[in-house]
Parts: structure tokens; C-alpha cells; sequence
């Protein structure tokens, strides 16, 4: 979803959401017999790797979801019934300061003032759009990172720690046990067995910042 809707978060979270809000038992309807190939090719691309299998099986992954979320009728419409983006544009200016600068201290003060609002307004407004808080969500960047210099380094631990943006190793392996369900060193042992494990992250807390202290 990340790769498709790039960096449109608030619509990927509705989608996700919608789409592991509840269990369906199908009928044999069109929508059921349209997702039934899919799933034979996805089951076939994962079996039987292919070249550009990674591709076709991301594509087909995004239909499937499309597909599922749209059979209910309160589902949200790609086109015409995306929630409004005005809250998420209000933030825009400090996700991407996360994103171009999760390996340093991040403030609250830093954020709020890139987007012109006070800091109880923007931990609000932050939370309501990510459903996460900020220190969550450059804590899940910064993981993320680590899962690539993971697979595709020789770093230490303590390098990929220190790379992005944790202060000490315990925080980051708290971090990411967290994030991702395993530590890093059992990352790194079996990377192919959880590269798609930061995908299934599902953050409901709402702590706030300042209730936050690990960093």
C-alpha cells in the first residue's frame, strides 16, 4: 500500500482498517468469483518464483485488498470518498521531517512549529491522522530504516542503532522487538523469513508524546 499510495498514510490506515475490521464468509457472487483467479495466481507466483514475481504478487496483493474493502457498502472509495485530506496536509511538513531526519532528535516544539500550530493541537491532530503519536511514528521509521541496513549491510547493531536515530542499543532492540515482533539479531539471521513483517505494524495506543521516555 506504501508503494502504491506512496506517502497518502491517512487513506492506507482507513483501507488497512476497513480491511481487518471484520471476517467475510463470500457467497458465490461476481465479487467472489472475480477474487478466486487472484488468489490461484498469488498462491502459483508464491510457490513457483518466477521472474518479477515480487512485482506480480504486490500487484495482485493490491487488488485483493481493494477488492475485499469495497465489498461492504461503508467502504471508502478511492476516488470520491477519501477522507478529507485537509487534516493530513496540516501535518504534512512534519511527517516529511520525520522522514528526512528520523536519525537526529526530534522535538515536539520542531514539529508543531513546521506546521504552524500549537503542540496540544498537533499531538491531536498527529494522532487522529497516523493513529499513532509522533514519537511512535519516528520510532516505525526508524525501524523500518533498520530493517533495510539489516538485510543489506554488514553494520553492527550498535551502528544500526546509532544510523537511525537511537541513542542506545536497549531502545532500539526495545523498539524494534516491538515493531516487528523479533530482535534485530533474529532479524538479521532470518531476514527472508519477516522482510514483510514491518507491513502487518498496527499501532491503536494513543500515549501522547510526553508520556513517551524511552528515547
Amino acid at each position: 500500500m506504501n508503494e502504491v499510495y506512496g506517502n497518502d498514510n491517512e487513506f492506507i490506515n482507513k483501507m488497512l482498517e476497513k480491511l481487518n475490521k471484520t471476517g467475510r464468509m463470500l457467497a458465490k457472487s461476481d465479487e467472489d468469483l472475480n477474487l478466486r483467479p487472484l488468489i490461484r495466481i498469488l498462491f502459483e507466483e508464491c510457490r513457483n518464483r518466477k521472474n518479477y514475481s515480487n512485482e506480480v504478487i504486490k500487484n495482485i496483493i493490491t487488488s485483493i485488498i481493494i477488492m475485499i474493502s469495497r465489498l461492504d457498502d461503508t467502504t471508502y472509495d478511492t476516488e470520491n470518498a477519501r477522507p478529507d485530506k485537509s487534516k493530513f496536509d496540516k501535518i504534512s511538513a512534519a511527517l516529511e521531517y520525520i522522514k528526512n531526519n528520523y536519525m537526529n532528535d526530534i522535538t515536539i516544539d520542531t514539529l508543531s512549529n513546521l506546521c504552524f500550530i500549537s503542540n496540544t493541537h498537533f499531538r491531536r491532530l498527529f494522532e487522529e491522522c497516523m493513529n499513532m503519536s509522533p514519537l511512535e511514528y519516528t520510532n516505525f521509521i526508524r525501524v523500518k530504516t533498520s530493517c533495510n541496513l539489516l538485510q543489506k549491510s554488514k553494520y553492527s547493531m550498535d551502528e544500526v542503532a546509532f544510523r537511525c536515530g537511537f541513542n542506545t542499543f536497549s531502545t532500539f532492540n526495545r523498539n524494534f522487538k516491538k515493531i516487528i515482533g523479533i530482535t534485530p539479531y533474529q532479524y538479521r539471521m532470518k531476514k527472508n523469513d519477516y522482510k514483510g513483517k514491518i507491513f502487518d505494524y498496527k499501532i491503536t495506543a494513543k500515549k501522547g508524546w510526553d508520556s513517551v521516555h524511552d528515547k
